[in-house]
């Protein structure tokens, strides 16, 4: 399955969501979210073929990740991007807990649910991850 960034049109029914500022600095926010993009679509591909995944590229979109959770901490993709980063690392407590963060602010996103699904699998909580798949496919029928 391939987590990937993408914007949905879909109602945020998150308090957070709805009543948030504005982003501070938006040039700064998009070009950074790309960059992470960039990075994450190399790392993702090579976990995706089980090969190893340049270590150089994943440190450095972790930096970006805990950058824009740090610069816009009530935004859910910063955290997603953080908890993917996590996950590609082998940190799956924490990436976990980035997840989380994510769907507290955007619980409408499935995309959010379906990789919480993932994680939840690998550190074998199984029956919670079937309630995140089910949650998922929920929202994506909507």
């Amino acid at each position: 399955m391939h987590f990937f960034y993408s914007r949905h049109n879909r109602k945020f029914d998150s308090a957070i969501q709805k009543n948030r500022p504005p982003i501070k600095n938006p040039i700064m926010f998009e070009a950074l979210r790309l960059q992470f993009q960039n990075l994450w679509s190399g790392i993702w591909s090579a976990i995706d073929k089980g090969e190893n995944f340049n270590q150089k590229d994943a440190k450095l979109a972790l930096e970006i990740a805990e950058q824009l959770v740090e610069e816009e901490p009530l935004r859910g993709d910063p955290w997603a991007f953080k908890s993917w980063i996590l996950y590609a690392f082998g940190r799956y407590d924490e990436s976990l807990e980035a997840n989380r963060h994510a769907i507290e602010i955007d619980p409408s996103d499935p995309v959010k649910w379906r990789f919480r699904a993932s994680i939840l699998r690998i550190v074998g909580r199984i029956s919670e991850a079937k309630e995140a798949e089910k949650r998922s496919d929920k929202l994506s029928k909507v």
